[in-house]
């Protein structure tokens, strides 16, 4: 009975040592499991941390595939016959290899799902007006449209406008100006040479009849703004077209006449 009762101690007291490691070892698997750790949610520099040690378990898998050890044949005895079979360390190795191309473009496509449509192809970012001078009037912030500013056919005009998040890729400007109330016909600018910065600020500086003449009255000037090569080419086409890829920001101005 002693004896008994020994041996039923070992062995209860083995089982719970080896469910404890077991759940140890569970426990650490999410953290050296790169396999495991593909389904957690993860940051961007986690990502490719995490293809980087995918492959690196396709490669040691590959490397650790055992030599094919030839049988010695005694000299004049007749040929074993050999039949090919799969060797289990290919086995391994190509499952770990479908396992791993699998993985890793179910990481990507998850991967690329959440990040953000590239940059060359996404829509531009909000534009507003940050600076406004010329004339009598001199403007900082976001200038109302009923704000007018008063000036000359060849006034001065400083003009800058402001993306709300760096642009890649460059811009282009085209300019339409309307009277207001509804009057002469509306003026476009196909392409306007306004300055542009790296983030893709813009700046229209100079006189107001470099970039467009207008005849003295009220007028509503219009900025499209577009990634390069996608710019309207008429008033009808950017008076019509609900294009989403543009971005306009208008402001008033008073045309006064010469004296």
């Amino acid at each position: 009975h002693q004896r008994h009762d020994l041996e039923g101690g070992l062995e209860g007291g083995l089982e719970g040592e080896l469910e404890g490691d077991a759940g140890a070892e569970a426990s650490a698997g999410s953290d050296d499991d790169p396999w495991a750790a593909a389904l957690l949610p993860l940051e961007a520099d986690e990502q490719e941390q995490l293809l980087d040690r995918m492959f690196a378990q396709v490669d040691s898998a590959e490397r650790a595939e055992p030599p094919v050890e030839r049988a010695e044949q005694d000299e004049g005895a007749e040929p074993a016959k050999v039949i090919p079979i799969d060797r289990p360390g290919r086995r391994l190795w190509g499952g770990t290899l479908a396992v791993a191309t699998a993985a890793a473009a179910a990481l990507l496509l998850w991967w690329g799902s959440d990040r953000e449509p590239d940059q060359t192809l996404a829509m531009l970012p909000d534009y507003a007006t940050s600076e406004l001078r010329g004339g009598e009037a001199a403007v900082r912030g976001e200038p109302s449209e009923d704000r007018t500013l008063a000036l000359r056919p060849n006034g001065n005009i400083d003009w800058v406008l402001t993306p709300t998040k760096p642009v890649v890729g460059g811009v282009e400007v085209a300019l339409l100006a309307e009277a207001v109330p509804a009057g002469p016909d509306p003026v476009f600018v196909a392409r306007v040479p306004a300055q542009v910065s790296g983030p893709g600020a813009l700046r229209l500086r100079g006189p107001l009849d470099d970039f467009v003449a207008l005849t003295p009255g009220e007028w509503r000037l219009t900025l499209v703004i577009a990634a390069p090569g996608q710019l309207p080419t008429s008033v009808t086409e950017i008076t019509q077209a609900d294009r989403g890829d543009w971005r306009r920001v208008s402001i008033r101005v008073k045309i006064l006449a010469d004296e």
